[in-house]
């Protein structure tokens, strides 16, 4: 694979699947908290708790997109092979 198109690969994989990591996260964020306060007495009720489980929710996913990007764009080594009768 040529260096362009392993840059190519890395650039998707880490751009879009760490969109969707951000997205999953925060939405599940503003969901989780939104549906911990339903009752809240307020004009507002629990829309600011969920604002606050949305950011929660970013900031979790925040590690796992870095967690991401390192696994997609390390250098991997190549397997040693088991020690085994010399070759001479």
């Amino acid at each position: 694979m040529s260096p362009i198109d392993k840059a190519l690969v890395n650039v998707v994989l880490v751009g879009f699947g760490g969109i969707a990591v951000m997205v999953v996260t925060t939405v599940g964020g503003f969901m989780i908290a939104d549906s911990l306060y339903v009752d809240v007495p307020g004009q507002y009720g629990g829309i600011f708790h969920a604002v606050y489980g949305g950011a929660i929710g970013a900031v979790v996913g925040v590690p796992i997109w870095v967690w991401l990007g390192y696994m997609v764009c390390r250098d991997k080594k190549p397997a040693e092979l088991p020690p085994g009768p010399s070759s001479g």
